[in-house]
């Protein structure tokens, strides 16, 4: 059902926390319960959040949904301790923004009242979401350690579901100058190779190599190609007027892990050959 067709109650007028609220009962295959339309401009984004950039192209097509079929699962929110009357939105800012852009005056929310688990909670679920830049994810990992959510790098790892060295390496991002991670941001600089070597060079030719990127991406797969291991051609077969040929270079030395898997290699070749 969508949640502006929803049966709508309204609530007791002395409850001060929702009187000024629509509190809607909808259902769903995952949810039910009751939701309150909110006013949007009592929303704010949660101070917390991960993900800075929202990229324009999808949040209009999510526009163009909202203005089709509603919107479809509601938003969680927060009492915001900072705004007297707002509220910080823990999840669903994408959908606000959208909803906003629609010209929707109400959307539908669900009020936490537990706030450290769901600030925990929220923390987790910004830091696993897709696409997110290297800069906000350094944000969001760092965020999990000074909230205490995680209490080194392994633990974060482990928490989060990535690999250790992502995490050290991404906060080492915060070793950046504000004016370059600003520069980073706007031109959306995500890989890793570029990355890295904007963090060996001096803050002086930062700027530099960052053009130099926009002007040629190339430079990107220059680098990333650097750091592919090197293959080495160590035997080669040929055929030649029925003859068998081969070439192998002798500078190359083998250990005897190597060996034994050349080995393996050639015998499986041979027992294939009819």
């Amino acid at each position: 059902m969508r949640i502006d067709k929803a049966k709508i109650k309204y609530p007791n007028k002395k409850t001060k926390q929702i009187s000024e609220f629509q509190r809607v009962s909808a259902y769903s295959e995952s949810y039910k319960g009751e939701y309150y339309n909110i006013d949007t401009v009592k929303l704010i984004p949660y101070k917390k959040q991960t993900r800075k950039i929202f990229d324009n192209k999808s949040l209009q097509n999510l526009a163009k949904t909202i203005k089709l079929h509603g919107i479809r699962q509601p938003l969680t929110i927060l009492p915001s301790l900072d705004s007297s009357g707002k509220y910080e939105i823990i999840s669903g800012e994408r959908r606000w923004r959208a909803a906003q852009i629609v010209g929707l005056k109400k959307v539908p929310c669900i009020i936490l009242q537990d706030r450290k688990a769901a600030e925990e909670i929220a923390l987790i679920e910004n830091v696993q979401r897709k696409n997110l830049h290297p800069l906000e994810l350094m944000d969001g990992f760092q965020s999990l350690l000074d909230q205490g959510v995680c209490r080194n790098h392994q633990e974060l790892a482990d928490k989060i579901g990535v690999g250790r060295t992502l995490v050290v390496e991404t906060l080492s991002l915060k070793k950046l100058p504000e004016k370059t991670k600003k520069l980073i941001l706007e031109n959306n600089i995500k890989a890793r190779e570029a990355l890295r070597v904007i963090l060996k060079l001096p803050q002086s030719s930062h700027k530099k190599y960052i053009d130099g990127i926009i002007t040629n991406p190339k430079v990107i797969t220059s680098e990333r190609e650097k750091r592919k291991p090197k293959k080495l051609n160590f035997l080669s077969l040929y055929l030649q007027s029925e003859k068998v040929l081969y070439s192998r270079d002798n500078d190359i030395k083998l250990n005897q892990e190597q060996k034994e898997e050349i080995k393996k290699y050639l015998n499986n070749v041979i027992s294939s050959i009819n």
